[in-house]
């Protein structure tokens, strides 16, 4: 009984002295800013008032920054994940583990009040501004498009009913819609990849070159334009991405992705006014976040000159809202228009002098469905 006793009690100081040697451990490491594998800045110490110690919003964000931060915290994320994986547990961190290799991101919910809010905002945007030629598309998310790859019981968001109430509701405001689920669950591009599923990264969120080429085409077909063959220019392929989604649950033995990019001539990219080389930044493909090297990741204002053409040379123009989704299907747009400009709205809020400055052929609202029912820098199309 007695050497029952001291064995608890050996266990018990050694746990204890884990517990305090890691807490000090983790006091002393030095704190990153930035995490590269979840593609995201880490949460800060908060300021400290009575009023959020009271309110409960000091406590929140420290728990929020303390879980950010601990050490060593990227390893932990693995072990959880192998442990749960040996448990037969198909989730980790909100993401699903689907057929082949396949993640998905659990939506329970969404937020319909903002939602509303956003879809106001464009109705205001098109008041505000008559006589423009106006699109909206909405990318559903890849557990709606590969519903075969979904396990069983994830009972997602019904996205295809919201959207189509969506699209009816912009049809009133005589805004058309273009409907991407057909074209993302039908599109068949071998010379791309054999694998028929593609329109979707594995371990992203975001849909592959494919699937933005698919969404291209079926844009300017409801325009009347004949949609190009990006074939007959050189076709790329980076190996290695872990997406979003590996980020966040870090399953041990996810299988990679592999992107394709197209060397599409342009004639000249500028980024918030500073010119670039080319429509990729080159460097992102050697980085964890490949896809950011797609139109140089999110700017705030770029226009893509695809023919150099002057204005007064008959030069077609597109305007393009976007989301991170418009990085890889906006050089698309190069082949059908001669200035493609494209604003994310997170980080631009000129909208009334862009306009006053600007006559565009066509505007386009491209926006994958989960920003347009959360963003809220939507409501920047009000100023």
């Amino acid at each position: 009984m007695e050497s029952k006793k001291w064995t608890s009690c050996i266990f018990l100081i050694l746990f204890a002295a884990f517990i305090w040697g890691y807490s000090l451990a983790d006091m002393l490491s030095p704190g990153r800013e930035y995490s590269e594998l979840e593609n995201r800045y880490l949460a800060g110490m908060p300021g400290f008032t009575f009023r959020s110690l009271l309110d409960n919003t000091y406590t929140l964000k420290i728990e929020e920054h303390t879980n950010d931060r601990f050490m060593l915290r990227d390893a932990w994320i693995t072990v959880k994940s192998i442990s749960e994986t040996a448990l037969l547990k198909i989730e980790n961190n909100n993401i699903i583990y689907g057929k082949d290799g396949f993640m998905f991101e659990k939506r329970l919910t969404y937020d319909s009040e903002q939602l509303e809010r956003n879809l106001n905002s464009l109705f205001f945007f098109a008041e505000k501004f008559p006589g423009n030629n106006i699109t909206l598309m909405l990318v559903p998310t890849s557990d709606i498009v590969l519903a075969d790859k979904v396990p069983r019981g994830l009972h997602n968001v019904e996205q295809t009913s919201i959207i189509e109430d969506i699209h009816r509701k912009a049809g009133e405001s005589e805004i058309r819609s273009v409907g991407l689920l057909e074209p993302l669950c039908n599109n068949r591009y071998e010379k791309i990849d054999t694998d028929n599923y593609k329109t979707f990264y594995r371990t992203d969120h975001h849909w592959t070159t494919p699937g933005a080429y698919a969404a291209y085409a079926a844009y300017v077909q409801s325009l009347g334009l004949a949609s190009a063959e990006p074939f007959d220019f050189p076709l790329h392929t980076v190996y290695d991405f872990y997406g979003t989604f590996y980020s966040k649950a870090k399953l041990f033995n996810a299988k990679p992705d592999t992107i394709r990019w197209f060397d599409i001539p342009v004639h000249s990219v500028t980024i918030n006014g500073e010119p670039k080389d080319g429509l990729y930044n080159h460097e992102k493909w050697n980085q964890r976040d490949k896809y950011a090297a797609f139109l140089h990741d999110n700017n705030g204002i770029t226009v893509l000159d695809s023919t150099g053409k002057q204005d007064g040379e008959n030069k077609t123009r597109i305007l393009v809202f976007k989301d991170s989704y418009g990085n890889a299907f906006a050089p698309f747009l190069t082949f059908n228009f001669d200035e493609v400009t494209v604003i994310d709205l997170r980080y631009f809020m000129e909208v009334e002098s862009l306009m006053n400055s600007g006559d565009y052929d066509e505007i386009l609202f491209l926006y994958g469905f989960p920003s347009f029912s959360n963003e809220t820098s939507i409501v920047n199309l009000r100023l």
